[in-house]
């Protein structure tokens, strides 16, 4: 049984350190990976198996629940 673990990956994350842009760039690119994680688990596991934050409660998007 193949039963892949995703972690924390945090959607969202306001990444105040980085410069605006900077930080839209990497909560696009954490949705991205988000996306071929699923479709790799949807052709290769069993389940995925995700632990720890998926997102920042305090600062998600208003279209992250549709999103996902």
């Amino acid at each position: 049984m193949r039963l892949p673990l995703l972690a924390d990956l945090h959607l969202d994350a306001p990444f105040r350190w980085a410069e605006l842009e900077a930080a839209r760039q990497r909560r696009r690119r954490l949705r991205e990976v988000l996306t071929t994680i699923v479709e790799s688990a949807t052709e290769e596991a069993d389940a995925l198996l995700g632990a720890g934050d998926l997102y920042e409660q305090d600062y998600f998007a208003p279209d992250i629940g549709e999103w996902l």
